[in-house]
């Protein structure tokens, strides 16, 4: 399936969900400890989701204002500051800062941008609005997110997640949605930048200066099983590094790209990527990574890709110690050439064979038949562990645990 043919799916697959949405009076914050009832119609209901899925005839002009969304967001990265020092700035509990703020705020890996009423970079523009849209025709896709301080839920944890409040308007709760179903069903973070101003006294003026993050929508399975009671519902989203960002940015930017229907993976963060490293998952142990990884698989029906010395025997029909962990690009490839080295023993240069097939693959890299079947069902570890790393984790322990 190509872009267009994806995107179409898409839009179709929100039509159904949203037609089961019944109007009626809605409950969502008007501050922190007000709320208000909002009494939802069909006609908005329909409005609402015309204003989205009209795109559906045009889905090139779409996939157009949806790629520049993400260029534009893309360019702006490079001005964000780090998650330990957004979350600084989002706990001073003040609409002013004062220099020894500002100094915390820097250490902690911020920057702190000025502004004037003058420019004409909305990104650091005070306008006070919440959330600021693409810039297409549509905007339907949110793009920034502001917060002030003192409004609505405040709580920031200690992962950078935080919940943005709902607006009032049936056109705004169901782009919230819109953008949490595009993220589910491309299978990659929808980011957006959060951004927070403050004053600060520079000699004896007040300016503006601006904190940016990336963040990215996370928790929305629950809100998207039954969209007629979540429709009011908040955006749960949690504050990420750039490197983060500019990986799912790079990954929505790709879905375009013609890549021979090899999915596009994004980066595996380097905690987690350390974590299940090849010299991890070698060591042995009934409750090493590798094991586990093993288990899982055995569990799981998964076969040998290659087959071609054990015609693709499923694992649970081999010992643990019949398992082998190959390299897509074999070690010596990867020592030969210096940009591969770092990435050697990365999990998604990992896959699970059999001890037979293993072998027979020496130094070579896998076939062209072998390569189609890693990529196309998302077998290297790396995949696996995008998706189901937490039963990978739980394989071996007791139900009690």
């Amino acid at each position: 399936m190509n872009i267009t043919e994806k995107f179409k799916s898409i839009f179709s697959q929100f039509e159904k969900d949203v037609s089961l949405i019944n109007a009626g009076l809605r409950e969502v914050p008007k501050s922190k400890s007000d709320k208000q009832e909002i009494n939802i119609t069909d006609k908005q209901i329909k409005s609402a989701l015309q204003n989205i899925v009209r795109q559906k005839k045009n889905t090139d002009h779409f996939i157009k204002d949806f790629n520049h969304n993400f260029e534009k967001l893309n360019s702006s990265i490079i001005m964000c500051s780090s998650p330990k020092s957004f979350m600084t700035a989002w706990r001073l509990r003040s609409k002013e800062l004062s220099k020894y703020d500002a100094e915390k705020i820097i250490n902690d890996g911020g920057q702190i941008i000025p502004s004037t009423q003058r420019t004409r970079f909305r990104l650091i523009k005070p306008e006070e609005q919440g959330v600021m849209y693409n810039l297409s025709k549509s905007k339907d896709l949110i793009h920034v997110i502001s917060h002030n301080e003192g409004n609505y839920d405040d709580h920031l944890d200690d992962l950078g997640v935080f919940k943005y409040q709902p607006p009032v308007n049936v056109s705004g709760m169901l782009k919230y949605r819109w953008c949490q179903f595009l993220s589910k069903h491309l299978k990659v973070d929808f980011i957006v930048i959060a951004r927070m101003w403050f004053q600060y006294k520079y000699f004896d003026e007040w300016t503006l200066g601006f904190i940016l993050a990336p963040a990215k929508i996370i928790q929305f399975e629950d809100d998207l099983k039954d969209l007629n009671t979540s429709l009011h519902n908040p955006l749960t989203l949690q504050i990420i590094t750039r490197e983060e960002a500019l990986s799912s940015c790079h990954k929505l930017l790709s879905l375009d790209v013609d890549t021979f229907d090899i999915p596009i993976r994004t980066d595996l963060e380097d905690t987690k990527a350390l974590e299940w490293s090849y010299d991890k998952l070698s060591t042995p142990g009934k409750t090493s990574k590798g094991t586990k990884i093993k288990k899982w698989a055995q569990k799981n029906n998964k076969k040998c890709l290659d087959g071609r010395k054990c015609n693709n025997i499923l694992f649970k029909d081999l010992k643990t110690s019949e398992i082998a962990f190959g390299h897509v690009i074999s070690q010596k490839w990867c020592d030969a050439f210096g940009f591969l080295r770092r990435k050697k023993h990365h999990p998604d240069n990992l896959y699970l064979t059999c001890n037979k097939c293993n072998s027979s693959l020496s130094d070579n890299f896998p076939g062209s038949k072998l390569q189609k079947t890693i990529s196309n069902e998302e077998g290297t570890i790396g995949d696996w562990l995008r998706n189901s790393e937490e039963d990978i984790n739980n394989m071996g322990k007791k139900p009690s645990e």
